[in-house]
């Protein structure tokens, strides 16, 4: 999906892209199965279990951005069209 980095570039870190698939992991299991029990109890800690996996989400998501960044390009613009 993205270019694969050079191997001299410092910038993109495959430990922290670890780290990004498991705090997504662990963040989407932990909601999950909070909404779902949430359901069937109105307990308080269901729903601060929903927030804190949410949070995780985001932060999973940021530290996505960050890693992936550097390798995001745009691309060139077309030269304009001779009238």
């Amino acid at each position: 999906m993205f270019p694969r980095p050079a191997r001299d570039d410092t910038r993109y870190r495959p430990e922290l892209a670890e780290t990004v698939y498991w705090v997504m992991t662990l963040a989407t299991a932990v909601r999950s199965v909070a909404e779902v029990l949430a359901g069937w109890w109105a307990a308080p800690w269901l729903r601060a279990a929903v927030v804190a996996g949410g949070l995780g989400q985001i932060a999973g998501t940021a530290l996505f951005v960050f890693n992936t960044w550097s390798r995001v390009r745009m691309r060139a613009a077309a030269p304009a069209a001779r009238h």
